[in-house]
C-alpha cells in the first residue's frame, strides 16, 4: 500500500496561470556574484568563554569539539564512534538560509530529500525513500515522530522553528539496538538548543517567490541564580504557494499553510540534576489534486483538502549518580489529528522510558534502559477507503543493553547490545548489534558493525482497506469490478541484517575524510499480493490485493564525505553517495510493481557545500547538488545549486539575499510535481 497521505501515490494535476520570474533571479544572480568577488578578511578574536556559533570565524567552528548522543544514548566523539554518524550544527542551517527541517536534512552527504509539491518531501537514508519513508525512525529531542498509521514521517507537520535547532545528528544505517523497530535504515536526531542559549527576543521573516516563513522568539531567565532556570516561548507561521505542474502547463492547486507555537524550560533544582519541559501546538492545511475510484464511476478527480493539527508535551530528568553514572528519566504525551475527503484519524500517544549510563570499570561502559508506549487511533473513513477495527490500541515495551569493551585503552574497542521488544502485531522482536572502533592514532578510526533491525507493519497494511481501481461494467464483461488494498493480517516485520565498514583520518588540520561502506540484506520485505477474487453483491467483483512477506533483496553502497578549511574564511564540505539496488520474488501472484525501489532511486547523490566570510559583515554561501536518474518514477538527472549572500550590519541584525533551485528550474524531484527557482529575502534581528 501506498504510505502517503492519500491512498493513490499519483495525483490529478489542474492547469493554472503560467508565471515570469526570471527577472528578479537574473538580477539577483548578478548582484551576488559580484559580491562574491569581494576579498576575504580575517575575523575578529573570539572570547574563548562564548560559545555563540555566530560569532566564531569558519576555521574555529571546524575546530570545536562536538558529542553525539544518538548512536548510544550517552555522548560519544563521533570521530570515534563505530557507526555512520554526521552532525549538522546551527551555524550550517543558518547559512544554507533553509527554512526547514526536510531543506535542512539535504545538507547531510547520504541522505536523499526529494520535493514533491508545496508541502510532501521524501526523506530516505540507503534507500527505500518512495513515497513516505518507513525505514527511517526521525526523533525531535528524543520524541519519536514516526507516524504509526501509515510507516513514516509527516514532515509538513515538524514544522520546528528552524532557528532554535541546535544540531541534526544523523546516523546511517541500524540504530534499532538502542531506538528499536523501525530504526532500520537509519536515525535522525533533531535536537533544539538550551533555553540559556535563547535568552533575549528574536523576530525573523523569510519572503520568497513562493513561501512566506515568520518566526518570533522570547526566552528569559527565572529563580535563583544557583538553578540556571531559563524558558523561551516561540511561534511561527508559514504560507506556501502552489507548486508547478509536470503534466500541464500552469501550477497545481496544492497551497499550504502552517501555524505553530510551543514552549520549552530548563532548570537545575540541584548540583547534579536538570529538569527539561517543553511542548509544542500546532495547525496546519494543505490541498491537492488527485484521484479517486468506484465500482460505479470508475477513476475520476477530486480536490482533497487535508487538515492537521497537534499538540505534545515532554518532559525530562537527568540526574549524575555520580561521577561515572548518569540516569535519564523521560516521558511525553503526543495528540494528532488529521482528516481529509479519505479518512480521519486521531491519535494520543503516550511515552515513558528510562535509561541508565555507568562505567561499571576501566573496561566496561554500559548503557540500559527500559520503556514503554502506548497509542489509541480513532479512525473513520468511506466506501472506498476505511479500516478495520475503527479503533485500535498499539503497545510497545522494551529493553535494551549495551555494553562498550575496551579491549586496548584509547585504541580498540567493541560493542555488544540488543534490544528487545514486544509490539501488539508481531510480538517479542529481538535487534542486536555488534561494532569495534580501532583508533590506531588521534587521526584515524577505523570501525565496523554487524546489526539487525526489524520493520514492524502498520495499521494500514493490517487494518486498510483502500480502493485502487474501479472498472464499471462496459457492456461485455457483464459485472462492474473493482481491485482494492485488503487487510493484510498474516503480514510480520520485515528483517534486515546490515554489514558495514567504515574509515575516517584527520589528513591535516584543515582536511577531514570520511568513508563509510554497506551491505544492507533484507528478508520477508512487504509486498501487494493478488488474493481470490470476490463476489459482491448485486452484481460487483472485488480482486483484492494484501500485503504479504514475499520479497528478499539487497541494497549495498558507500558514502565519502570530505571536509576542508581552505583558509580561516572559507570552509568547503564534499559529500557524494552511491547505491546498489536488488530485489526478487519468486511468488506468482506478486504485483507487477513489488520491485519498483529498485529503480525509484538515484544511484549516486552528490553535493558541495561552501560558506565562505568575505570579511566582518558579508556572508556568501552556496550549495551544489547532482542527483542520479529515478528510472522507475521517470525523474531525470538534475543539478540543483542554492545561494545566499548574508549581511550583518551589526552583531543583532542579519540580513540574507539567495536564490534556491539555481540550474532546477521546473524539473522534477519526484513523480508528482516540478520545483521552481525562486529568489528570497530573509531579515533577522535579536533584542
Amino acid at each position: 500500500m501506498t504510505p502517503a497521505d492519500t491512498p493513490q501515490a499519483s495525483r490529478v494535476q489542474v492547469a493554472g496561470a503560467p508565471r515570469s520570474r526570471l527577472g528578479l533571479r537574473a538580477v539577483l544572480v548578478l548582484l551576488l556574484l559580484a559580491c562574491a568577488t569581494g576579498g576575504a578578511s580575517a575575523q575578529a578574536a573570539v572570547d574563548p568563554e562564548d560559545m555563540d556559533l555566530t560569532d566564531l570565524s569558519l576555521e574555529q567552528l571546524m575546530g570545536i569539539q562536538v558529542e553525539i548522543t544518538s548512536l548510544a544514548k550517552k555522548p560519544q566523539d563521533p570521530f570515534k564512534a563505530p557507526a555512520a554518524v554526521y552532525v549538522l550544527d546551527s551555524e550550517d542551517i543558518r547559512r544554507s538560509g533553509v527554512t526547514s527541517l526536510p531543506e535542512a536534512l539535504r545538507l547531510v552527504p547520504g541522505v536523499h530529500v526529494a520535493r514533491a509539491d508545496s508541502s510532501l518531501w521524501d526523506v530516505g537514508i540507503r534507500g527505500f525513500n518512495a513515497g513516505r519513508s518507513n525505514k527511517l525512525l526521525v526523533l525531535i529531542d528524543g520524541r519519536s515522530v514516526y507516524a504509526p498509521l501509515f510507516g513514516g514521517t509527516f514532515w509538513e507537520i515538524q514544522d520546528t522553528m528552524i532557528e532554535d535547532v541546535d544540531r541534526i545528528e544523523v546516523i546511517r544505517g541500524p540504530g534499532a539496538s538502542v531506538w528499536g523497530a523501525n530504526a532500520v535504515n537509519g536515525v535522525i536526531n533533531i535536537i533544539t538548543k538550551k533555553t540559556k542559549d535563547t535568552l533575549g527576543s528574536l523576530g525573523s521573516i523569510h519572503v520568497s517567490e513562493n513561501e512566506r516563513v515568520v518566526s518570533l522568539r522570547h526566552g528569559a531567565e527565572f529563580g535563583p541564580a544557583e538553578e540556571n532556570g531559563a524558558w523561551r516561548a516561540y511561534a511561527k507561521m508559514r504560507d506556501a504557494d502552489q507548486s508547478k505542474d509536470i503534466f500541464a502547463p500552469g501550477y497545481n492547486d496544492d497551497e499550504w499553510w502552517h501555524r505553530r507555537a510551543g514552549f520549552r524550560s530548563d532548570w537545575d533544582p540541584e548540583v547534579d540534576e536538570s529538569v527539561t519541559v517543553q511542548g509544542d501546538v500546532y495547525d496546519g492545511k494543505l490541498e491537492y489534486d488527485s484521484w479517486w475510484t468506484d465500482h460505479i464511476n470508475g477513476d475520476y478527480p477530486v480536490h482533497v483538502t487535508s487538515r492537521q493539527g497537534g499538540t505534545n508535551l515532554l518532559g525530562r530528568w537527568t540526574t549524575q549518580v555520580a561521577d561515572d553514572e548518569t540516569l535519564t528519566v523521560q516521558a511525553y504525551y503526543d495528540r494528532t489529528e488529521r482528516s481529509n475527503l479519505f479518512y480521519r484519524e486521531d491519535r494520543d500517544t503516550v511515552d515513558v522510558e528510562f535509561s541508565h549510563h555507568v562505567e561499571l570499570s576501566d573496561t566496561h561502559d554500559v548503557v540500559w534502559g527500559a520503556g514503554w508506549r502506548g497509542s489509541e487511533a480513532r479512525t473513520s473513513g468511506t466506501n472506498q477507503f476505511n479500516f478495520s477495527p475503527r479503533r485500535r490500541k498499539l503497545t510497545i515495551g522494551n529493553l535494551f543493553v549495551q555494553d562498550e569493551i575496551t579491549i586496548v585503552p584509547e585504541t580498540f574497542s567493541i560493542t555488544l547490545g540488543s534490544k528487545f521488544e514486544h509490539n501488539t502485531f508481531t510480538g517479542w522482536e529481538a535487534q542486536p548489534t555488534g561494532r569495534f572502533a580501532w583508533t590506531p592514532s588521534e587521526e584515524q578510526t577505523v570501525w565496523g558493525a554487524v546489526s539487525q533491525a526489524v520493520r514492524t507493519p502498520s495499521p494500514l497494511e493490517r487494518d486498510g482497506f483502500i480502493a485502487a481501481l474501479g472498472f464499471p461494467d462496459d457492456g461485455t464483461q457483464g459485472f462492474d469490478g473493482l481491485v482494492a488494498f485488503v487487510p493484510g493480517k498474516d503480514l510480520d516485520v520485515e528483517n534486515l541484517t546490515a554489514y558495514e565498514l567504515g574509515w575516517r583520518m584527520r589528513a591535516t588540520d584543515e582536511l577531514t575524510v570520511d568513508v563509510a561502506t554497506f551491505y544492507h540484506d533484507y528478508r520477508n520485505l512487504a509486498t501487494d499480493e493478488y488474493q481470490t477474487p470476490q463476489a459482491l453483491p448485486p452484481t460487483t467483483v472485488l480482486f483484492p490485493l494484501a500485503s504479504m512477506n514475499t520479497m528478499e533483496g539487497y541494497v549495498r553502497g558507500g558514502e565519502i564525505t570530505v571536509e576542508y578549511a581552505a583558509s580561516e574564511s572559507w570552509r568547503l564540505t564534499s559529500g557524494y553517495s552511491y547505491m546498489d539496488v536488488y530485489f526478487n520474488t519468486h511468488n506468482a501472484t506478486t504485483v507487477p510493481w513489488a520491485k519498483d525501489d529498485e529503480k525509484n532511486e538515484p544511484q549516486g547523490v552528490f553535493l558541495l557545500r561552501s560558506y565562505h566570510d568575505l570579511n566582518e559583515q558579508w556572508e556568501f554561501d552556496w550549495t551544489l547538488y547532482h542527483v542520479d536518474e529515478l528510472a522507475g518514477t521517470g525523474v531525470p538527472s538534475y543539478w540543483k545549486g542554492d545561494v545566499r549572500l548574508g549581511y550583518r550590519p551589526d552583531e543583532r541584525t542579519e540580513i540574507s539575499l539567495g536564490i534556491v533551485n539555481l540550474f532546477h528550474d521546473g524539473e522534477q524531484e519526484s513523480e508528482i510535481a516540478a520545483v521552481e527557482a525562486a529568489a528570497y529575502l530573509r531579515a533577522t534581528r535579536r533584542f
